[in-house]
């Protein structure tokens, strides 16, 4: 009768260390992992970055520079080469 009580006793043993176990096995499941996971398995954060244009005030009429040079060469062309021209004149007289 020894021997099945001791046999009993290491299977309800075992049983409940089993229970045990997966018990905690699954409380550590549920509250997560002691350390972070690695930044492979992470997904990336998403920002917004659509931002949108502005429709009105100094910021809507941002220009090129390109934009910038034509519109200085359209407006003052004849005054840049005039002015081209005389230094060119002055130059040439001064070389001689």
């Amino acid at each position: 009768m020894a021997s099945w009580l001791e046999q009993l006793g290491g299977d309800l043993s075992e049983a409940t260390s089993t229970i045990i176990g997966a018990g905690a096995g699954k409380l550590a499941s549920e509250l997560g992992p002691d350390e972070k996971p690695s930044a492979a398995d992470r997904p990336e954060k998403q920002y917004d970055t659509d931002i949108p244009q502005p429709t009105e005030g100094p910021q809507a009429t941002v220009k090129t520079q390109a934009q910038v040079f034509q519109e200085v060469w359209g407006q003052y062309k004849w005054w840049i080469g005039g002015a081209l021209a005389v230094a060119a004149v002055l130059a040439f007289k001064g070389a001689r």
